[in-house]
């Protein structure tokens, strides 16, 4: 079916007034490793709209207040009003006038010029809802706003939030949807809000830049070597999970040595929130084999070693010393749970296959089991709630009849597009 735009029917000639005391503007925008939300909001000072008698269409002129940005975070909150980013004590006020309106496709369309950081540069905007009730109408629109057109090049990817109107923000090309605000025609109040969800991507080439980082400029790219045929095989073609498990030990230094490679998988803003627990045989694995599946009991009460995986919940703590140039972000993540609940999972999983490429390079087999009661495991092991399981992998070498016949594999036919 073929969705029909509805054609904007102007409401009465004259012009509407927003109460500010009645308004807000939201910001939405995602964070610095895009995996989550960050709010904030700003005063609206003045706002009104004016519809010619003619049927032309209306024209709109809007004030924010710059420097009443709040979002939750101080840190964030005065880097958003600083010199480098809106500079709130030359520029306060973020105005924005809707004039060079035309009409497409059931929508009215213009520029607007909105001045942030002292820059009024042009945005292509849209009204796409105009309707009236009475006394009141109602207005929905939106733009598109390119950050360097205002002159604010600092720390670009990151993700602060600027807020205006009727769609402030000094980050490059966000969308803009604002839900329907609705005007009281000539004296009468404003109420409802506006909404604008912002999306903002980090620029690859500017993710370092700190005076203490390596400098790109004098940096040659290595020359990448291919593993051989035995190292493909040995970690991928070869490799297979282990049921069974010789009596040869496998040393707290061959462990140690396996997170050692482990620890260079690549996660988002380098957060590194998996957590390995080895657990020796003797009463902690007896207790960590009554939480594991009938199936998975046997072998993992026989394996040499057994790695409990755990995500860190707090794993942003160490995001100071782990991204030095970004140490705010810990403050993004310690506002947002389920963007760190979600960041956390993510990132563990990705670092929990290298754990396992890790053991075969090693010379080692891997048994990796989900089949296991986690909140059992959680309750014996991690008991203050900060680690959480998500695998559990039996280490050692093979024993009789380790493997299960090899399944199939999807091929490319089957897995692979191409754009």
């Amino acid at each position: 079916m073929t969705a029909i735009a509805t054609p904007i029917v102007l409401p009465s000639a004259g012009r509407y007034r927003s109460d500010p005391a009645c308004t807000t503007v939201a910001v939405k925008a995602t964070h610095l490793v895009g995996l989550g939300a960050v709010t904030a909001t700003c005063a609206l000072r003045d706002a009104d709209v004016t519809v010619g008698e003619t049927n032309t269409a209306p024209t709109v002129h809007a004030v924010s207040d710059a420097g009443s940005v709040a979002s939750g975070t101080s840190t964030r909150e005065g880097d958003i009003r600083a010199p480098t980013f809106l500079d709130t004590a030359a520029t306060p006020a973020i105005p924005v006038e809707i004039r060079a309106v035309t009409r497409s496709t059931g929508k009215w369309t213009g520029g607007a010029p909105i001045t942030a950081h002292g820059v009024p540069p042009p945005v292509a905007g849209t009204l796409a809802h105009v309707a009236q009730r009475g006394a009141d109408l109602t207005l929905k629109g939106g733009a598109r706003i390119d950050r360097d057109a205002h002159g604010i090049t600092a720390a670009k990817g990151k993700a602060w939030l600027a807020a205006g109107s009727p769609s402030p923000s000094p980050l490059r090309e966000p969308t803009t949807d604002p839900t329907p605000g609705r005007t009281r025609r000539r004296r009468h109040r404003q109420a409802g809000r506006s909404r604008h969800p912002i999306t903002s991507k980090p620029s690859n080439d500017e993710t370092i830049r700190s005076a203490d980082m390596i400098d790109l400029t004098d940096t040659i790219s290595p020359a990448l070597s291919k593993l051989d045929d035995a190292g493909r095989a040995t970690l991928f073609t070869d490799a297979r999970t282990a049921n069974t498990f010789a009596a040869t030990p496998v040393s707290d230094a061959e462990l140690t040595a396996i997170w050692d490679l482990a620890k260079w998988a690549p996660t988002s803003a380098n957060t590194q929130p998996l957590r390995i627990l080895y657990v020796h045989p003797g009463h902690a694995r007896e207790r960590l084999v009554t939480h594991m599946n009938d199936g998975n009991k046997a072998k993992t009460a026989s394996a040499p070693a057994v790695a409990v995986l755990a995500v860190d919940t707090r794993f942003h703590d160490y995001i100071p010393t782990l991204l030095p140039f970004r140490p705010e972000l810990k403050d993004v993540f310690d506002a947002d749970e389920e963007m760190r609940t979600g960041a956390g999972l993510f990132n563990a999983t990705l670092q929990a296959g290298y754990f396992i490429l890790a053991i075969r390079a090693h010379g080692l087999a891997a048994g990796p089991m989900a089949g296991f009661d986690a909140t059992g495991i959680d309750a014996a092991f991690f008991p203050d709630g900060r680690w959480r399981s998500i695998l559990v992998v039996n280490i050692g070498h093979p024993g009789p009849n380790p493997w299960f016949a090899r399944l199939p594999r999807l091929d490319h036919e089957d897995t692979i597009r191409w754009a």
